[in-house]
């Protein structure tokens, strides 16, 4: 907490971010400093770097905007949300001195130009770092449970059974079920597993840890495998992010059609971010570029140009239900089109408008027969 220090605020000047250079793999990278300044702020130091560098990534939650806190980088105020606030007074203590990239702070959210470059090579700036941390918070009770596995896990290595290892686990967890049943639950039902951007985070990861507090644990797939038996039932999507970490081949090249098909309700501000986010693992999809200034109408005309898988009736539902879903009724206005989760009217404003203004894959000289005579029977049957 910043000291109560009368004008402190104005005597400190706004940090903003030195371009980029968008030809080049370049990032942020920071570091926390282990020291409070003298008037009680988080110190950071930022620099410019590429995905040559040795750092950490960190996977998070953005969580509620309504909480901002100043902190000091370069010795300039700059705001960030109480979740990442909390994990950077974390920092401090377990991480002295260590190099991060955090999008929050090495991306200059107010650049449309700096997120569509640095959004583009998100899966290399994850597959480049050296760790990846998950941040799940400051909670008590998933602390305690992740001292409990990391004692478990201590006790294993010093002990011999003749029982399967699970058998074993079991015995010593229902020792300390009390301890730990509220922790598990919040692990495997945290917010943290619906966000959109969390797949190629893990997906990309080197080495991958989870940090509740200042507890860390490294054994994810074997944690999910060992507790949902007798603590209750998970998230699938917590299961899901496991297997990944687990088994990374089986997402890894995967098209775009099926991942999104695979998680299609994940959690982000832009609708759009739920294609954004996969990119970095599908096989296809070269061709689309990440532009948050495009307009919604231009942006599926390319998500169609881009995805073969796409170009289908089934593909324009999954689409539509995909890019649909922000809001509890489904709908929302896309440059005056309506898009709705059951049904495709903007699809079929979209392949008419595609084939008056001779777009992409739409044009019937373009098209092999098959898929031509298809997509003319879709035009009729929208």
């Amino acid at each position: 907490m910043a000291l109560a220090i009368p004008g402190i605020y104005d005597r400190i000047s706004r940090f903003k971010h030195a371009p980029l250079d968008h030809t080049q793999p370049s990032i942020r990278i920071m570091k926390v400093l282990p020291n409070l300044s003298p008037e009680g702020f988080v110190q950071c130091t930022l620099t410019h770097g590429s995905t040559d560098d040795e750092y950490t990534c960190l996977s998070y939650t953005w969580g509620d905007e309504s909480t901002a806190h100043p902190i000091l980088i370069n010795d300039q105020l700059f705001y960030i949300r109480q979740n990442l606030y909390d994990f950077l007074h974390v920092v401090r203590e377990k991480y002295p001195l260590r190099l991060f990239w955090i999008d929050a702070v090495c991306i200059d959210q107010s650049s449309i130009a700096e997120r569509n470059h640095q959004v583009a090579q998100m899966g290399a700036v994850y597959t480049a770092a050296v760790h990846v941390v998950i941040w799940l918070g400051k909670s008590s009770d998933m602390a305690e449970f992740f001292r409990a596995w990391n004692d478990w896990c201590r006790t294993k290595e010093r002990f011999s059974s003749p029982f399967p290892e699970f058998a074993v686990w079991g015995m010593y967890a229902w020792s300390r079920l009390k301890e730990f049943k509220d922790g598990w639950l919040e692990l495997a039902n945290h917010a943290y597993w619906t966000r959109a951007w969390i797949t190629q985070e893990i997906a990309h990861s080197k080495a991958l840890s989870l940090l509740a507090d200042m507890v860390e644990i490294h054994d994810l797939h074997r944690i999910a495998d060992s507790s949902q038996s007798f603590v209750g039932n998970a998230d699938v999507r917590f299961r899901v992010h496991i297997d990944i970490a687990q088994h990374r081949q089986t997402i890894l090249g995967k098209g775009l059609f099926s991942l999104l098909i695979d998680l299609p309700n994940q959690q982000c501000q832009r609708a759009r971010d739920r294609v954004y986010s996969l990119l970095g693992l599908a096989a296809e999809g070269a061709e689309i570029c990440v532009d948050y200034g495009s307009s919604d109408l231009s942006f599926i005309l390319m998500l169609f140009n881009g995805c073969t898988e796409l170009a289908c009736l089934c593909g324009a539902r999954l689409l539509s239900r995909v890019l649909g879903n922000l809001r509890r009724d489904g709908r929302t206005s896309i440059d005056g089109y309506t898009l709705c989760q059951a049904h495709t009217p903007i699809i079929h404003e979209v392949l008419h408008s595609a084939q008056e203004q001779a777009l992409g894959p739409w044009q019937s000289d373009r098209l092999p027969a098959a898929k031509s005579t298809k997509y003319s029977a879709f035009l009729r049957d929208a």
